[in-house]
């Protein structure tokens, strides 16, 4: 039983799945590097929208944008069609439930964790980091919540519309992540505002899963 994880994580536990590994150049890697240094992530971004607009909608950061632009010009193939070439056929009997709500409420949620993140002192961890000398431009303070803080410390924008940010870009994450797993076969999915309900309907698919030896 596996619980939790992202649409990328669970298709890269259930089916063959190459992340293209071997395609590297540095040269390329570079270039776009320091036009996203030079011009702004924005300028990267519309580049790769010209060329794979499916990936572009998908890579928000600059991280990505570039591994995007450098497969590409590696090997005259979009990160899109790379993924599509993949083989999707799992060597598991496998079983997803997968939890949604009414879009109000996942909004609601998504409010209250920003909010409670900010209250246990997301601020001062940031900050902390940064004394301790992480990199301000590390993977790790990329992700959402640190990377729209530090831009704030920074003196780009204030606290307040820091926090509106985050809640937007989860909000974006939580819309992109629900398209995903609606692209993976065997996805039940159960509405967790109905959660009696939900519980009855995953214990009635898994004993049918039992009767049926999977």
């Amino acid at each position: 039983v596996i619980v939790g994880g992202t649409g990328l994580y669970t298709e890269a536990v259930l089916f063959p799945y190459s992340f293209g590994s071997s395609i590297k150049n540095a040269k390329v890697r570079n270039k776009y590097t320091e036009l996203a240094e030079k011009f702004g992530r924005d300028y990267i971004h519309n580049i790769l929208n010209e060329i794979d607009p499916t990936e572009a909608e998908k890579s928000k950061d600059t991280r990505r944008i570039i591994r995007a632009l450098e497969i590409f010009e590696t090997t005259g193939i979009t990160k899109t069609e790379q993924n599509s070439r993949q083989v999707l056929t799992s060597p598991y009997d496998y079983y997803i439930a997968a939890l949604n709500a009414p879009r109000e409420i996942i909004y609601q949620r998504i409010n209250e964790r920003v909010n409670k993140m900010f209250d246990n002192g997301l601020t001062r961890e940031v900050v902390n980091l940064i004394a301790e000398g992480v990199p301000k431009d590390a993977q790790s303070m990329q992700g959402i919540g640190y990377k729209e803080v530090i831009d704030a410390l920074m003196g780009n924008t204030t606290l307040e519309k820091a926090k509106d940010l985050i809640k937007q870009h989860s909000r974006n994450y939580a819309k992109r992540q629900l398209t995903w797993f609606n692209h993976i076969k065997n996805v039940n999915w159960f509405d967790i505002s109905q959660s009696e309900i939900m519980v009855n309907e995953i214990m009635n698919k898994f004993s049918e899963y039992k009767k049926e030896g999977i």
